[in-house]
């Protein structure tokens, strides 16, 4: 959803990425980074300059991997835990070349 980051209210272009997760028992299949990867071209379509997100420390090399950078300390989320902000910039180029989806490490397969 378009919204600036909040370390920099004046950012123009800033979109977050809220409530993403995906089931344990699907981890490792490449749907959140399929859906990442959907969420990243929707926000440059959308002239986007920049993405963030409130991260769980476990997500945190999952972000990494396509050049999301961690900003500040970890914070708690009432009720549902620890979080830090992350964010990576997003334009045309850094889409094309950057993998779209979090590497293949240990990805199983859908069939």
């Amino acid at each position: 959803m378009p919204e600036p980051p909040p370390w920099d209210p004046a950012t123009v272009g800033g979109w977050r990425i809220r409530g993403m997760a995906t089931l344990a028992d699907w981890r490792g299949l490449g749907i959140g980074g399929a859906v990442l990867a959907a969420l990243l071209r929707h926000a440059c379509e959308n002239e986007g300059t920049i993405v963030w997100c409130a991260a769980r420390p476990a997500a945190r090399s999952f972000y990494e991997r396509v050049g999301f950078e961690s900003r500040g300390e970890l914070f708690e989320v009432p009720v549902i835990g620890p979080h830090r902000q992350m964010w990576r910039k997003v334009d045309v180029v850094s889409l094309e070349h950057r993998a779209d989806t979090p590497g293949d490490s240990g990805r199983r397969s859908l069939m």
